[in-house]
């Protein structure tokens, strides 16, 4: 389940959603196939990720959206608090892929572009005390 709560959380699994799906509905299928979820890892990455993952777990828990609609109540576990640690597990998908060395960049960009409204960075703080930038 940690190894899971990673990847799911990982900016490549953005990305995937982004490209695969409409980046608002998370449809059964598309976690039935996420490839991520078949990726084989050596034994280090795996523990790795299961260490992430439960440190991203515990991450999530500092900043939760919950809305009512129309009675029916809806979490959002949002990764303000969690930047560095998909940091380090999308460098482990990255390398287990063999990606380009430039792919983590892409994938932070690709996700400020997709997630900033006014050019305000909202998402994946290193800590919750960082600060909130302009892209400039």
């Amino acid at each position: 389940a940690s190894v899971a709560t990673a990847l799911l959380s990982s900016r490549v699994a953005f990305w995937l959603w982004h490209t695969e799906c409409d980046g608002f509905h998370v449809p059964s299928w598309f976690l039935d196939d996420l490839p991520l979820l078949d990726l084989s890892f050596d034994h280090d990455d795996r523990n790795s990720l299961a260490r992430l993952g439960t440190e991203i777990w515990a991450g999530l828990q500092e900043d939760i959206l919950v809305s009512n609609n129309r009675t029916r109540l809806t979490f959002a576990f949002r990764p303000s608090q969690i930047g560095a640690l998909r940091d380090q597990v999308d460098s482990i998908i990255l390398r287990s892929l063999e990606a380009h060395p430039g792919g983590l960049s892409m994938l932070k960009d690709f996700e400020f572009r997709v997630v900033s409204i006014d050019g305000s960075n909202r998402v994946a703080r290193s800590s919750p005390t960082a600060v909130v930038t302009k892209k400039g």
